[in-house]
């Protein structure tokens, strides 16, 4: 029963892995195109700090987050149920 248990919080950890690096590849696309087409661009890392650009990369990353997560989850469900 443990190593069940083994290999289902494996397979957790390893959905979540995927969710986190698409959810960094599509921000930073939509980052880019922020930048692309405002010529607005925030390094939390270099720039001093400004709430407003903040806010806005803050939102971005959170709004990928959550649908990669929809979309994932989504895909999985539907992936077990049809096997």
């Amino acid at each position: 029963m443990e190593t069940l248990n083994e290999i289902l919080g494996w397979l957790k950890m390893k959905k979540e892995l995927i969710i986190i690096s698409i959810t960094f590849i599509i921000a930073n696309l939509i980052r880019g195109f922020f930048i692309t087409y405002t010529g607005f661009s925030f390094n939390p890392w270099q720039d001093s700090f400004d709430l407003i650009p903040f806010l806005i990369d803050f939102m971005i990353w959170v709004l990928s987050y959550a649908g990669v997560r929809l979309i994932v989850t989504n895909f999985t469900k539907n992936r077990v149920s049809k096997d």
